[in-house]
């Protein structure tokens, strides 16, 4: 688990962009702060909450299909980009985390401090 590191009072550092392949999500857990999925699509980069709505999947163990994430769990399915699910069993979205690369580094931007 990696320690919290605040890249300024409103960014959360959570990875390298050399950490997060095409094809694949990448798994962060953040002391503090839980486990988060990391995904790129078209040269961008999506952070979402780790664990599926439905059940115990690692979404960042999930096959990639363009913006969605099939979970492993029981293959429901989640766009990455807005959260939403868009294939049964699941039904409930994840949450999303607005995302700031500063360099080569991807950050979650801290929005107040609720989050």
């Amino acid at each position: 688990m990696a320690p919290l590191e605040m890249i300024d009072k409103n960014m959360i550092r959570i990875c390298d962009t050399s950490e997060v392949a095409d094809d694949r999500g990448c798994k962060v857990e953040i002391e503090g702060f839980g486990a988060v999925a990391i995904f790129r699509f078209e040269d961008s980069y999506f952070v979402v909450d780790d664990q599926c709505t439905h059940g115990l999947g690692s979404l960042s163990d999930g096959k990639i299909a363009g913006p969605q994430v099939i979970c492993p769990f029981h293959r429901g399915a989640f766009n990455f980009i807005t959260g939403e699910p868009t294939k049964a069993p699941c039904t409930i979205a994840l949450k999303t985390y607005q995302v700031e690369v500063v360099g080569t580094t991807i950050c979650i931007v801290k929005l107040d401090a609720t989050d």
